[in-house]
């Protein structure tokens, strides 16, 4: 677009010369002014000169008061001026008689000045939500305000003098009443303002300031509703129906209404306060944490709701100012016009309700000092991978975590070669689990797919003979049983080093069910050697020695602390058995499900990677926030490029304030879909679970099954620019169930026992679709969901997005008998196919008569939308005192993000999406385009070229986000690698718009490197007058992965404290790779603790 400067030169040269040429032609003054005022082109042409000269006029007063625009401020332009242009031409068409060039001139003054009261409003609000705002800023917005007074005044003096002058109806009816409003908004704004001003002198301490807010408010609308009334009969009378007014006349009355009806409430509420609400008496005040929810300070008194939730009255009265909820359980706040009988009866259930907090068993061993030790139990570690290709690690995914006080005790080995594909299945579960060992203090850090099974018995509360008799290996140790273990592992060593000690025949030798015994994929082994294989056999030999050994030396290791956290991640081809077929997928340590890294809070975990695969690999640790370690955190081609085949990298994991479940996936295409597994994150030492004990814990994972290598959907899906094909089976750890052929005998039992309570640490690792999840006759109880805990709710169904997690105790208080866990699609989308079958697992209680399983749970409908989001509504943070939450009150940096499914063309319409298009899919019209180097080397080593940075703040095209039949032209997205600049410790807010351009579908946000808070939600178009008000600041969720709502909206906020280059994404990954990404830089903060850490050696090269 042509610049005003360059168009203003050229209309100025254009004025010149029609001037010249009227005064050279006519000769004298009088004849040429006529000429210029009747001629056609000299007209036009001094109207264009005296719009140049406004519009100079505008830029210079905008320079003057505001300097540079931000892109809200720009934003809002653009969004209000088509708007007033198309009411300015219904205007006109009713005072077409006054037509004139004065008028035009003045409607065009008018729509300028409109303009600089857009921007006086948004740089106040600006002002408002900035922590740190120079003086000069203060200086300019009074200026501007009493600048844009004296504009109003003057025309509005002109406008009534000329009506007085005429007496009669006319076109300054309508300049009057416009500036009339203007008037009344600039006090209005500028009476706001003074309010901030005083509070922040106050340091934030102004209790009144909501009030007088709120009154400001009414008066206002009031005001501006009767001149809109006015105005509006006036111009009926005198001119027919001012269809101009219409809109405005509404949207006054509305929010009037709106304002009304919440005084109405509020003056109900606080009226009286100390009759309607009922003083908390001792005994309800010591009951609970006697800490006001509001303020965060201790309570000495106290005022009970219906609900049963205290606060101090003051803080109440405030906070029913803005909420008429309850801040704790946002139940409404009506009291009942009959005494208080109700709320004393409701309190004492919400005091049932929120009973049970209480400890837990600490889990997950923490490393210890001795470095001798250390190196002793690293090499120990290394020398086995050495031979067998694995490394000790934790128990996987579908193995279980124990409390302490359970030990070990030797089964009889049942590994066959039919099962080796199957080592997550079959009885992997309480009371009967697979090989693995827990440690008093900690859960001890060894794959015992190696090692003979061995079940686990609570060897702190049960006689052992009770439970299996008198056994002369049993020992009430659990140091005691891993010593044993050890002891049993040497003897097989030694066996085996017995056997390779032996001269070996010329043919091949089948090494018996001991060998099958080694392999950590539970295969048989048949070794064949020659002469040739003589200098292998060699170097096997003493590999078994040195390892036997260092067993040995091991055992004395166990009774001083548990195996340090570092783990070694082998990425290899593994055939594995599912639906009745066999084929090679991509796993971690031979194990499917992966291994699960198990550490506290604040630990820091190293993890060694080799990629022994055929295809790139990254790994990515989904919810640790890797405070300033974007090294590690996995994207491929944002923080670092693929581990190529036959190459490692060392990849350091930093935990912070994750407390609870998160998990570690790939994140290169799809292959995440076998290689995952969980993390469980224990409290730090001396601290315990907000909740009751478990009896027992172990990860339920939910996933997606192919029969086709997930490899090759990905490259047909991206060649063919279509859906990919449905997966063939959803599995829970690994397993599909007894729904599927081929599956019944493997299906995955969860064994209990009555009575007892359970936590389950499910985890979505779905690649493309959301879940319901349910067990048949039981409810569960909410206690946490991505690594942070929640205040607990009983619900009978979950809904989980892939990517998240949630933390649920069960209470196995049904009758004894076999009871179906069930989970199948979520998908709200008309046009989008899915896989519409119901993986099951198998809850089993002990001693039960019964052989077949009850009925499958009730889950919700397939596109249940509103059971979707109604459990997503009831997620809130525990914010205790032990937990409390950090919401951003003040917003620095406002985002309002949309996101769309799109669509590409493609040549002669060769592909199989939408009319011969191609999929395609967005953030605010962006579709993001992988980097040929990674984002984060390309911002620390300043590489030109690799991104850009322009990302927008807001959409660059506003229209009906969720509407039907949306205008093809929108469909067409920019494709860019575009990032976003945030600086460090700016808060953050980002409004997601889900859209239904080409199709509406829920988007399950990840945002790497934060956990933020969710303090809204909603189905159809955000409202920014309206829906920022039932925001939730008191207790939202904390979390990495939140569902938007298909054609709905999510608003998260989070502090940008974490320096570095974050991902946010899409986890559908079909959404994903199509370009439903985008990129945050935080810039680095002032200090060693507030800047990006530097490389580490050994990153994988592009």
């Amino acid at each position: 677009m042509m610049k005003l400067q360059t168009y203003g030169g050229v209309s100025l040269v254009a004025t010149l010369a029609i001037v010249y040429h009227a005064f050279s032609s006519r000769g004298q003054f009088y004849p040429a002014m006529v000429y210029l005022s009747t001629s056609k082109i000299s007209l036009v042409l001094l109207l264009n000169m005296g719009l140049v000269i406004m519009c100079t006029m505008w830029q210079l007063t905008k320079k003057l008061f505001l300097g540079s625009l931000r892109e809200a401020e720009v934003e809002r332009l653009n969004e209000q001026s088509w708007r007033e242009v198309m009411e300015i031409l219904f205007a006109i068409t009713i005072f077409r008689q006054d037509f004139s060039v004065s008028f035009l001139a003045m409607v065009t003054a008018l729509l300028l000045i409109k303009a600089l009261h857009w921007l006086a409003q948004k740089r106040v609000e600006y002002i408002e939500t900035t922590p740190s705002v120079p003086m000069l800023s203060h200086v300019r917005i009074v200026s501007f305000l009493g600048f844009l007074l004296v504009l109003d005044s003057l025309f509005l003096y002109s406008s009534i003098s000329n009506l007085i002058r005429t007496q009669k109806a006319s076109v300054s009816l309508f300049f009057s009443f416009e500036y009339m409003i203007l008037a009344t908004t600039t006090v209005s704004t500028f009476v706001k303002y003074v309010f901030y001003v005083t509070d922040m002198l106050m340091e934030g301490q102004w209790e009144k300031k909501p009030v007088y807010t709120f009154y400001l408010e009414l008066i206002r609308d009031l005001l501006h509703l009767s001149l809109y009334l006015c105005f509006f009969l006036v111009i009926f009378t005198y001119y027919g129906v001012p269809l101009h007014l219409i809109r405005e006349l509404y949207e006054t009355f509305r929010n009037f209404k709106i304002r009304i009806a919440d005084y109405i409430r509020y003056r109900k509420l606080t009226s009286n306060m100390n009759d309607r609400f009922p003083d908390a008496t001792p005994e309800e005040l010591n009951a609970s944490d006697a800490t006001c929810i509001i303020c965060r300070e201790e309570m000495t008194t106290a005022k009970k709701l219906l609900c049963g939730h205290l606060f101090h009255v003051a803080c109440l009265r405030s906070w029913l100012e803005r909420q008429h909820t309850c801040p704790t359980c946002r139940a409404l706040v009506v009291p009942p016009d009959s005494g208080t009988g109700t709320a004393g009866h409701r309190g004492s259930q919400s005091d049932v309700h929120q009973q049970g907090t209480g400890t837990t068993a600490q889990g997950g061993g923490v490393a210890g000092d001795n470095v001798s030790q250390h190196e002793a139990r690293l090499r120990a570690a290394a020398a086995a991978a050495s031979i067998y290709e694995k490394s000790y690690v934790y128990p996987s995914a579908n193995r279980l975590v124990w409390s302490p006080g359970y030990t070990a005790i030797p089964q009889v080995q049942r590994h066959t070669a039919d099962s080796s594909n199957t080592e997550s299945g079959g009885e992997s579960s309480i009371g009967q689990s697979q090989p693995q060992l827990a440690a008093q203090g900690g859960a001890a850090n060894l794959s015992f797919s190696q090692f003979p099974p061995y079940m686990f018995v609570p060897g702190a509360n049960l006689a052992y003979g009770e439970r299996l008799g008198s056994d002369p290996n049993l020992t009430a140790s659990p140091l005691e049983a891993q010593k044993k273990l050890l002891q049993h592992r040497i003897e097989i060593l030694q066996n085996q080093l017995q056997v390779l000690q032996k001269p070996k025949p010329k043919e091949s030798v089948d090494m018996g069910p001991t060998m099958a015994s080694l392999d950590g994929k539970g295969k048989s082994i048949a070794a064949s050697s020659s002469v040739s294989d003589c200098g292998r056999h060699e170097d096997r030999v003493d590999s078994l020695q040195l390892v036997v050994g260092l067993l040995l030396s091991t055992v004395g290791i166990f009774h001083c602390q548990a195996l340090s956290p570092r783990y070694t991640f082998v990425v290899e081809e593994t055939s594995y058995k599912r639906l009745c077929s066999t084929k090679n997928i991509l796993t971690v340590n031979g194990q499917f499900p992966g291994p699960t890294l198990y550490a506290r809070a604040g630990d820091t975990v190293i993890v060694d990677v080799y990629n022994k695969g055929n295809r790139n690999i990254t790994l990515h640790w989904h919810g640790v926030k890797q405070p300033r370690n974007p090294w590690s955190d996995g994207p491929n081609y944002i923080t670092q490029c693929p581990i190529q085949p036959g190459a490692r990298f060392t990849q350091t994991i930093i935990f912070s304030s994750e407390e609870g479940t998160l998990w570690w996936h790939a994140h290169s295409e799809w292959d995440r879909a076998t290689v995952h597994g969980a993390i469980v994150i224990y409290p730090k030492k001396g601290a315990t679970y907000p909740f009751t004990k478990p009896h027992a814990e172990l990860p339920i994972i939910l996933g997606e099954w192919w029969k086709e290598d997930i490899g090759q959907i990905y490259d047909e899906t991206i060649q063919s620019g279509g859906d990919p094909n449905n997966s063939d089976a959803y599995l829970i750890n690994g397993q599909p169930g007894d729904l599927y052929p081929c599956s019944k005998p493997d299906t995955f039992k969860l064994i209990v026992d009555y009575g007892k309570t359970y936590l389950l640490r499910l985890i979505n690792s779905a690649v493309q679709e959301m879940m319901f999840f349910a067990i048949a006759n039981h409810n569960v109880t909410v206690v946490g969901s991505d690594a942070s805990y929640t205040k607990p709710f009983s619900t009978d169904y979950v809904t989980i997005s892939p990517g998240q997690t949630i933390d649920l105790l069960l209470n196995a208080d049904q009758s004894p008998n076999n009871y179906y866990i069930a989970a199948k699609a979520y998908v709200a989308g008309a046009r989008i196919p899915y896989d519409n079958t119901t993986t099951t697992a198998l809850l089993r209680y002990n001693r039960n008569s019964s052989s077949t399983p009850t009925s499958l749970p009730n889950l919700p409908s397939h596109n249940d939308t509103n059971a979707s989001v109604h459990f997503t509504s009831k997620l809130k943070s525990l914010a205790d005192k032990n937990h409390p939450v950090d919401v951003p009150h003040k917003i620095t940096t406002p985002l309002f993000f949309t996101l769309s499914i799109n669509t590409l063309p493609c040549p002669s319409n060769s592909c199989t999406g939408p009319n011969g298009t191609r999929f395609a899919t967005s953030i605010n019209n962006i579709s993001f385009v992988d980097p040929t180097i990674d984002i984060l080397q390309a911002y620390y080593f300043h590489v030109n070229g690799a991104f850009g940075t322009r990302f927008p703040n807001f959409p660059p095209l506003l229209f009906n986000f969720t509407a039907q039949d949306l205008p093809l032209y929108l469909q067409t997205p920019k494709q860019a690698t575009e990032v976003k600049i945030l600086e460090y410790n700016s808060t953050v807010e980002i409004v997601f718009q889900g859209t239904n351009l080409v199709g509406g579908d829920d988007h399950p946000m990840h945002l790497h490197g934060f956990s933020f808070y969710v303090v809204g939600r909603g189905l159809g178009n955000f409202d920014k007058d309206k829906d920022p008000l039932t925001y939730n600041l008191v207790d939202p969720p904390l979390q990495n992965t939140i569902a938007v709502p298909i054609n709905g909206w999510t608003t998260i906020r989070f502090k940008a404290d974490n320096p570095g280059v974050w991902f946010m994404h899409c986890h559908l990954d079909r959404h994903m790779s199509w370009g439903m990404d985008m990129t945050f830089i935080v810039k680095n903060g002032k200090g060693p603790g507030a800047q990006m850490l530097p490389p580490p050696q050994g990153m994988p090269p592009c």
